[in-house]
């Protein structure tokens, strides 16, 4: 399962906040006995002293959440060319003093999607304006989907719309795939409205594991695709990328999604 090393990885989780990953229950179980996970709540306030104190820890990669995986790119010694098309990073990796970001977020989404249906050729919607919506926009576009986007907020479904030559959500449209990629269902019971037309409901929020909303696609015969899917793909692309790191997708997708929390 792993390649004999005799370090001990360390992982590390920063955002804001972090109270409701299940990453270090996971990630522990995964790497136990050759590495640690853990999670690291950033001050917004003070995120420039915070990153600065953290580039002086010994550590081999970071997961970026929410809302960093856009305001970290200036403070990253490079940039994977993908993720800086993306415009937001998910993964740092800790390559010789250097923090260098890459995106698992929506080849993670886009593996999970395709495993109930491909995309290509589908109209797919993606609520959200984040970096997860990002990442996951690039990605279906490059699968070949035709990508809508919408957001509370216009202007930034417009803009978006433009960065990357993808058409804004009408409600007359068929939409064979719909995505929430806000985090509408993390804190509070609630579901964003569901399209007339759509066959697979993305939710990303993976906690609670049953979101308002993939009961609320349920109840219409639509297939749900659960966020914990997408996060065990992202996850095992993450640990991927650290350098001497070697773990069987198997056990990462199943430890992910056995997980009791």
């Amino acid at each position: 399962m792993f390649l004999q090393k005799s370090k001990q990885f360390r992982g590390l989780l920063i955002g804001n906040p972090v109270s409701k990953s299940i990453s270090y229950v996971t990630h522990n179980q995964i790497l136990n006995p050759i590495g640690f996970y853990e999670k690291q709540l950033i001050s917004i306030e003070n995120f420039s002293e915070e990153i600065a104190l953290l580039k002086k820890e010994e550590i081999d990669w970071l997961a970026v959440t929410m809302p960093f995986k856009e305001k970290i790119l200036p403070y990253l010694d490079a940039v994977d060319p993908e993720a800086l098309e993306i415009g937001a990073v998910n993964t740092i990796l800790v390559k010789e003093g250097g923090w260098v970001g890459f995106n698992t977020d929506g080849e993670g989404a886009l593996n999970a999607i395709e495993e109930k249906v491909l995309v290509k050729d589908k109209k797919i919607i993606i609520h959200g304006a984040g970096g997860t919506a990002r990442a996951i926009i690039f990605e279906a576009k490059k699968r070949g989907a035709k990508v809508f986007v919408a957001n509370r907020t216009a202007l930034k479904a417009i803009a978006l719309s433009k960065r990357f030559a993808i058409e804004l959500y009408d409600d007359k449209t068929f939409y064979d795939i719909c995505i929430n990629a806000t985090p509408v269902g993390m804190t509070i019971e609630a579901a964003l409205p569901i399209p007339i037309g759509c066959s697979y409901l993305l939710d990303t929020v993976y906690n609670p594991h049953e979101t308002a909303l993939i009961r609320a696609a349920k109840e219409r015969g639509i297939v749900p695709i659960f966020g914990r899917e997408m996060f065990a793909h992202l996850s095992y692309l993450q640990f991927r990328l650290v350098e001497g790191l070697s773990l069987s997708k198997e056990r990462v997708l199943e430890t992910i999604r056995m997980a009791s929390l």
